[in-house]
């Protein structure tokens, strides 16, 4: 969720890098291909490492991302909890992806566990792009359909004046 200055400045600086890699992988098994005996051998463990390199680079930024969004739902997430919207404890587990993939018992009893890792972790999208764009009533429209959605899959019946308001947070 970026800025649109960010965008002009990242979507360009993603795609030449990405045209970068394409050429160097291109160029250097042209010439491995094209040298005979051990240069041509050399060139070719070049790419393959220049390769690798790529791929490392690749699964460090998603797993940054995937750190980012954890952060982004636990913060968003321990507000609600907080103010007694989210039972207690439920942070941890719902931004925690292992915790949500592998382990049992944790969400709350006779609740639909898919539908309620959805409701949750889509709310606290919603409430921290409404902090990000306040321009946008969208976001924070949509969080509160949402937060009524998560008191229907919780079983709790909504009180009158109760809705999700975007937290004061700037993460």
């Amino acid at each position: 969720f970026r800025s649109p200055r960010e965008r002009t400045v990242l979507l360009p600086l993603g795609l030449g890098i990405a045209v970068v890699l394409h050429m160097t992988w291109n160029g250097l098994i042209t010439m491995s291909m094209s040298l005979s005996g051990g240069v041509g051998g050399l060139i070719m463990v070049l790419d393959m490492m220049v390769m690798l390199g790529a791929f490392a680079s690749v699964f460090g930024l998603h797993q940054l991302a995937l750190w980012q969004e954890s952060r982004v739902i636990a913060t968003e997430l321990s507000r609600l909890e907080e103010e007694g919207r989210l039972p207690n404890g439920q942070a941890k587990h719902l931004s925690s992806w292992s915790t949500r993939a592998f382990k049992r018992g944790w969400a709350p009893a006779g609740v639909d566990r898919d539908r309620y890792i959805k409701s949750t972790t889509l709310l606290a999208f919603r409430l921290h792009q409404s902090n990000q764009r306040p321009d946008l009533p969208f976001y924070a429209e949509d969080a509160q359909r949402l937060e009524r959605e998560l008191q229907v899959v919780l079983g709790r019946t909504q009180q009158a004046g109760q809705t999700a308001r975007p937290s004061s947070s700037s993460d």
